[in-house]
């Protein structure tokens, strides 16, 4: 159940209510003020209708959605039990989550270094227990949510914040290890050949594969408002082991480095290209501009080459 309160200019009262008699909503007039309640799924179309109707130009015309949590009694509580078989979250909701997972947060920058440094002992000791557990604390899925996103919407101020975000995150991971790595050959200790660790060091095809697959699966998760957490999980496996591998193996074996390297490259553009794919399958775009821009369609190309580039290497 949704609730969209409408303020609106005197002027603009006939277009409104003309454009409500068309719905059967539960509808309240109330002091220039509109409250409609209607059932998920219908709200991203009635949105798109209010902001085709109104002049959104003036101060006076605002539109507030969201979800009241308790409702009681009513036409409008028998309304919360009609729920459609596909929810999907409005388009608003996606552009604002994916504005705030643009930025910069040291607390995520710690989690991710700390995400890291469990993954390493879990590699070390090859336990994949330990691996899947720092999954949980990986900060990574928003970051690359974002870049997808803002990628597909042309706004190039997110996109590079969220490029910026990414890169402070993984190049944090990935000096920490190295750190450490260099720390330990300090001691004269040994890399383990072990399991965990050089089957992050083998180039194959099916990374990229799956890599798009998981930016697909993240982007329908969102969009269909279930939870995110295993697709968080997934895309970190992908992503945070090669690299922590590769900054553990550059001191002593920089042919393992940089496959491992190379691995992450290759899920990190797999990731993003599967999340676009679904951005535009699920048609997913904004009202106000809901045609793919040149802007877009260079940055997907350039994804493509990049994704290309790390099947041929």
């Amino acid at each position: 159940m949704w609730r969209v309160i409408i303020h609106y200019r005197r002027e603009e009262e006939d277009k409104i209510r003309e454009l409500l008699e068309q719905k059967q909503y539960n509808v309240t007039y109330w002091d220039g003020t509109i409250i409609v309640y209607m059932p998920e799924g219908e709200v991203e179309d009635f949105l798109t209708h209010v902001e085709n109707t109104l002049d959104m130009r003036y101060k006076e015309n605002i539109v507030v959605a969201d979800k009241p949590k308790i409702i009681l009694g009513g036409p409008v509580k028998r309304t919360m039990t009609t729920k459609p078989a596909t929810v999907e979250a409005p388009v608003d909701e996606l552009i604002m989550k994916a504005r705030q997972l643009s930025r910069v947060d040291p607390g995520k920058t710690l989690l991710a270094v700390l995400a890291s440094t469990i993954t390493l002992i879990g590699l070390w000791l090859d336990s994949p227990a330990i691996v899947i557990g720092a999954m949980l604390l990986s900060p990574l899925l928003g970051p690359l949510y974002s870049l997808s996103l803002n990628l597909a919407f042309g706004k190039p101020r997110d996109t590079w914040r969220s490029l910026l975000n990414i890169f402070i995150l993984t190049g944090a991971a990935y000096l920490t290890i190295l750190a450490i790595s260099l720390a330990i050959k300090q001691q004269g200790i040994t890399v383990p050949a072990n399991n965990e660790i050089t089957s992050r060091t083998i180039l194959t095809p099916l990374y990229a594969v799956l890599s798009i697959l998981l930016g697909y699966a993240a982007i329908l998760s969102t969009r269909r408002e279930v939870t995110e957490a295993i697709a968080g999980i997934a895309i970190a496996a992908a992503l945070l082991p090669p690299l922590t591998v590769s900054a553990l193996l550059l001191p002593v074996n920089i042919h393992g480095s940089m496959n491992a390297l190379n691995i992450t490259v290759q899920n990190t553009t797999g990731i993003t290209a599967g999340s676009l794919i679904a951005i535009i399958t699920l048609n997913i775009k904004p009202r106000r501009n809901p045609y793919i821009n040149t802007y877009t369609i260079t940055l997907a190309l350039i994804t493509a080459a990049i994704i290309l580039y790390t099947l041929i290497t």
